[in-house]
């Protein structure tokens, strides 16, 4: 794992691979601006985790520490831990564009939980989504974002059943969501392997459920369930 200060004495052109870590506290102008300067460098990226959660940013932030993504044009793999932030609809839509200008991106993590989006949010999420057509596995979390409403998880699972080489799944999901419960979501039939993890504190009728409804997705090869 890499801090910031480290990593901004780095010879980026050399970075190939990068753990960045910042969290559980409050970003500086001149750090997110440092920061974003310094990922636009690093041009051989092929693989980066983020973690910036509990870290108080907000939609300008996350902006300007992502657009630099576009430069990163080798990444294959990408985390993006962002969870327990201010991040709203305008945040998302900035996330999304990041991760979509990665035309080689084969395994995205994204964790947005704990956050402030909102419908609009979900659907700039779900059209990025839809352009990564080389993906094949796909970690989503986000729970406990409260304006995110049917509609919204309707516009993701339709994105899901949109990518034809995604054939791994990983989803934690709480009572309140309604990804994966779609009819878009069924009829998938390039989902091969669903990872589900259903918060703790759901009752057990109410796991059960997802469980269910988990395995009449057409041509499920394995499952796995959590919770």
């Amino acid at each position: 794992m890499t801090g910031v200060i480290k990593f901004l004495k780095s010879n980026f052109s050399e970075i190939t691979k990068l753990d960045l870590e910042l969290q559980q506290k409050s970003i500086k102008i001149e750090e997110e601006n440092k920061l974003g300067l310094a990922l636009s460098f690093c041009t051989n990226l092929t693989k980066f985790c983020l973690y910036l959660y509990s870290a108080n940013i907000d939609d300008r932030q996350v902006s300007i520490i992502l657009q630099s993504l576009t430069n990163c044009s080798l990444i294959t793999v990408l985390q993006l831990s962002l969870h327990k932030n201010k991040i709203g609809d305008e945040g998302a839509k900035a996330v999304g564009v990041a991760f979509s200008s990665l035309k080689n991106l084969k395994e995205l993590q994204l964790y947005l939980y704990n956050n402030l989006i909102g419908d609009q949010g979900a659907f700039s999420i779900a059209k990025s989504l839809s352009s990564c057509i080389q993906m094949t596995n796909l970690t989503i979390c986000l729970s406990n974002n409260q304006n995110i409403t049917e509609e919204g998880y309707l516009q993701i699972d339709q994105s899901l059943q949109s990518l034809k080489k995604l054939t791994e799944l990983f989803c934690y999901l709480s009572e309140s969501e309604k990804l994966l419960k779609s009819k878009y979501i069924l009829e998938c039939r390039n989902i091969k392997v669903l990872n589900l993890e259903v918060a703790w504190y759901e009752s057990e009728s109410k796991k059960k459920m997802q469980r269910t409804k988990a395995l009449k997705i057409k041509r499920l090869v394995k499952f796995n369930f959590f919770g």
